[in-house]
C-alpha cells in the first residue's frame, strides 16, 4: 500500500460488540489504542454483559478519551452492531468482534490511505486464525481493484467473486463508508433470522458500490474458540435463505432500486449452488440432504420464481451447474 500521512483526514470509529468475553477484552482493546492513526473513534457496545466485560469497558474509556461504552441490555450482536453505528462519527466504520484482535499497529492508517487515496467504497482484507493452541492460519485473497457501472455489474461481481470466497465475507474484514450506511439504512439483521447477519449487511451494502479494493493483507487477529461470536448463531434453514434474499430485495426496494429478473436469478441460484457444494462435502445421508434441499426449494418458490431463476442460471453459466442444481430437486415437481 502507499504509505501517506492521513491521520487527520478522516475520522475512523471502531465499533466492538463486548458479551462475555472478559478473558480476551483487554488484549482486544490494546490491539485497537496503540494503532498509529490518530483520528479514531472507539465504541464499545456492551450487550448486557453478565461477566466483568461492562466493567473493563469504562476502566478502558476513563484511560482513553477516544472510547466510548453504551451499555445496553442483551439482544445479540446485530443489535450491538446498529448500535453502536447509530452513534457513530467516523467518516469510515470498521468491526471488531471483542474476542480477537488487530495484528497490526498501523491496521488503520493503511485501509484509511487506501480508501482516501482510491477513492474506495470498501476495502476488504484477510486475516489470521488462531487456534486456542497458539497455531496460525492466514485467509489471504489476491490485490485487486473492482469497479461498477451498475448494478448488473454488482450482480456479477457478488455472484463470481464474494459468494465464490475470492473476498472475505466477515463485517471484520472491511472498511466501510459511513455516509452510505446512513444514506442507505444500512443494518444488520436478526440474527435470528437470516442466514449469517454479516453477508447479508455485506450484500446490501455491495448492491450501492462502485468500487471495492482487495488489499491481499492479514491483518486482523480471529480467535476460534468455543462460543465465539462467529462461530455461533449461523443459521442454515431454508427460511434464513429466503429471508436474506428478502432483506436484500426489501432494501433494494426502499431505496428505489430495481434488480430484473436476471439479476435477481444469478443473485439467488448462486446460493442455492453454493448450498449444494457444501452439502456435498459434509456426512449427510442423502435422505437428510435431499429433505434440506427441498425445503429450501419450496420456501424460494413462494419468494420468488425458482423456476425462472434456475433457467437463467442455465443460460448464463452453462448447462453443467444447471443440471447441478436441479438434480437436486428432481422431486419438486412443481418447481419445474
Amino acid at each position: 500500500m502507499e504509505q501517506e500521512n492521513v491521520r487527520d483526514a478522516a475520522k475512523v470509529s471502531i465499533i466492538v460488540p463486548v458479551y462475555n468475553v472478559e478473558e480476551y477484552l483487554d488484549r482486544c482493546l490494546e490491539s485497537i489504542c496503540r494503532q498509529t492513526y490518530a483520528n479514531l473513534e472507539v465504541i464499545l457496545v456492551d450487550d448486557g454483559s453478565k461477566d466483568r466485560g461492562g466493567a473493563i469497558c469504562d476502566v478502558w474509556a476513563a484511560r482513553d478519551n477516544r472510547i466510548r461504552v453504551l451499555h445496553k441490555e442483551n439482544e445479540g450482536v446485530s443489535s450491538a452492531r446498529n448500535t453502536g453505528m447509530e452513534i457513530a462519527q467516523g467518516d469510515f466504520v470498521m468491526f471488531c468482534d471483542s474476542d480477537d484482535y488487530l495484528c497490526e499497529n498501523t491496521m488503520v492508517s493503511e485501509l484509511a490511505n487506501v480508501m482516501l487515496q482510491r477513492k474506495c467504497d470498501l476495502v476488504t482484507y484477510g486475516c489470521k486464525k488462531i487456534g486456542t493452541d497458539g497455531t496460525e492460519e492466514k485467509t489471504t485473497f489476491v490485490p485487486c481493484e473492482y469497479q461498477f457501472e451498475n448494478t448488473h455489474e454488482v450482480t456479477d461481481f457478488i455472484a463470481h467473486v464474494f459468494i465464490e470466497f475470492r473476498m472475505a465475507w466477515e463485517t471484520w474484514t472491511k472498511m466501510y463508508r459511513r455516509d452510505m450506511i446512513k444514506k442507505y439504512h444500512l443494518q444488520f439483521e436478526d440474527t435470528r433470522k437470516v442466514l449469517a447477519e454479516d453477508i447479508c449487511f455485506d450484500l446490501n451494502y455491495l448492491f450501492y458500490c462502485r468500487s471495492v479494493y482487495e488489499t491481499g493483507t492479514t491483518p486482523y487477529c480471529y480467535v476460534r474458540r468455543e462460543g465465539s461470536i462467529t462461530l455461533s448463531g449461523v443459521k442454515t434453514s431454508p427460511d434464513s435463505y429466503v429471508n436474506l434474499i428478502n432483506s436484500i430485495l426489501g432494501n433494494l426496494k426502499d431505496n428505489q432500486v430495481r434488480l430484473d429478473a436476471k439479476d435477481m436469478a444469478i443473485l439467488f441460484v448462486t446460493w442455492l449452488n453454493r448450498e449444494i457444494g457444501l452439502l456435498t462435502r459434509v456426512n449427510y445421508r442423502e435422505k437428510q440432504k435431499q429433505t434440506h434441499l427441498d425445503g429450501i426449494a419450496q420456501d424460494a418458490y413462494r419468494a420468488i420464481r425458482l423456476k425462472d431463476c434456475i433457467q437463467c442460471w442455465g443460460i448464463k453459466h452453462g448447462m453443467v451447474k444447471y443440471h447441478r442444481v436441479k438434480k437436486y430437486f428432481s422431486c419438486v415437481e412443481n418447481v419445474f
